[in-house]
């Protein structure tokens, strides 16, 4: 079956097969891709089958390319590339040196080795007393063995001995012996007497490997033939906060990682302003729309002596319309007078020079009481000490600062 890579969203196919005049007149035409599996097993392509060839399209998702010396892992042409991320910490794997740090190329390398003397494993079972140089270059050393001393393996099923190049030579050991090799999915077993362990399969479904259980990743287990096998949620599965404005919900990668969110490029949405419209999610997770015309209402509809409704500006604000401080207004209050407007709201009047306004709300018959009224700064105590409404008597005061003030008067008085 060929194999097609396609780049940039371009992709051709050839048809390897035609259907017949014949079954097209009875009216049934298989499908080509029945039964067809189309995976590459590369998560930097969409895998799918055309006309029963496998295409595979390369796409342009995060990803991870294994290197901790690089970020911004993204999808190009078919590979997962990153960018150097220089100086961030990283280990170089050379236990005689520290301050490891990724350089722009993506590498890991240090120029700080430890002291001279500080113990390593140079890796070669041949040697002993191993200790770090100190100086460049950064090595592990060790003092060799000698001629005929016995050296560790790694396989319980060989003996070991150091020859004169510092080799560790292996030997078969008798078989029968109890071994163990070393895989999480095998019994002990026993050597067969040709440096090889025979062990039995642990059954399915044993943990082993990575026990970590997480949203895009389930521990491994033992599959039964004596592997240990990851366990990842398949890609695209759910995971992460949930879908939030102007991003898809993230997604598991199908390599134990939640992938992250991505915009919903040119989907509607709703940026909160009431002086745009046809609000649409840019390419960064953005909310924007497009200014809605002058004049248009918005904000507060409250229309007063004061305040009228606001109005949108024709360039996305919402504008407050309240009359020019000063103003002149009715607080609706007897007792002030030259009131203005101030900042939307009506009010600063003067008093006028009654301490004591009749209430309009006074009902015949109810009791006021004493009214003290005040014409300019001469106090006037209106005879009864108690009046009932029933009839009014108008008092005109004479001189600096008339005012008409109409008192209500008891039926005895």
């Amino acid at each position: 079956m060929k194999k097609l890579l396609v780049v940039a969203g371009l992709w051709v196919f050839f048809a390897t097969s035609m259907f017949s005049s014949q079954s097209a007149f009875a009216g049934f035409i298989p499908d080509p891709c029945e039964g067809v599996v189309c995976d590459d097993g590369n998560f930097c392509t969409n895998d799918s089958c055309v006309l029963g060839e496998c295409v595979f399209i390369a796409n342009f998702l995060f990803c991870d390319d294994g290197n901790e010396c690089t970020k911004d892992d993204v999808c190009k042409a078919g590979i997962c590339v990153g960018q150097g991320d220089k100086g961030k910490l990283c280990d170089d794997g050379n236990e005689c040196s520290i301050n490891d740090s990724c350089d722009i190329f993506g590498n890991c390398s240090s120029i700080s080795p430890v002291p001279e003397g500080t113990f390593c494993d140079d890796g070669n079972a041949c040697t002993r007393s191993d200790f770090c140089s100190g100086t460049f270059p950064i090595l592990c050393l060790g003092i060799p063995k000698s001629e005929g001393d016995t050296c560790e393996t790694g396989n319980d099923c060989t003996g070991g001995v150091c020859d004169s190049e510092i080799n560790c030579i292996e030997t078969p050991r008798a078989a029968g012996q109890i071994c163990t090799d070393g895989n999480e999915c095998t019994k002990l077993g026993a050597c067969d007497g040709s440096s090889n362990c025979i062990s039995p399969n642990e059954p399915a479904g044993l943990a082993c490997g990575d026990t970590s259980d997480t949203e895009c990743k389930n521990p491994d287990t033992c599959d039964g033939s004596g592997l240990c096998l990851f366990n990842f949620e398949p890609i695209f599965t759910s995971c992460g906060d949930a879908e939030t404005g102007c991003f898809f919900e993230p997604f598991c990668d199908g390599f134990g990682t939640c992938a992250g969110s991505f915009p919903k490029l040119g989907f509607e949405c709703d940026d909160g302003n009431e002086c745009t419209f046809i609000d649409v999610c840019d390419f960064e997770g953005n909310c924007f729309g497009i200014s809605s015309p002058s004049g248009t209402s918005c904000g507060d509809s409250s229309d007063g002596e004061c305040i009228n409704p606001d109005k949108c500006d024709g360039i996305g604000n919402c504008q407050s319309n309240d009359e020019p401080d000063n103003t002149s207004c009715d607080d609706g209050e007897l007792c002030t007078i030259d009131e203005f407007c101030k900042d939307g709201e009506c009010g600063m009047g003067t008093e006028t020079p009654i301490l004591a306004c009749m209430d309009d709300d006074s009902e015949p018959g109810s009791d006021v009481g004493g009214t003290l009224i005040q014409i300019n700064t001469t106090p006037l105590l209106l005879a009864g000490a108690q009046m009932t409404a029933s009839w009014l008597i108008p008092v005109i005061a004479a001189g600096a600062g008339i005012v008409l003030v109409f008192v209500r008067k008891s039926e005895n008085s």
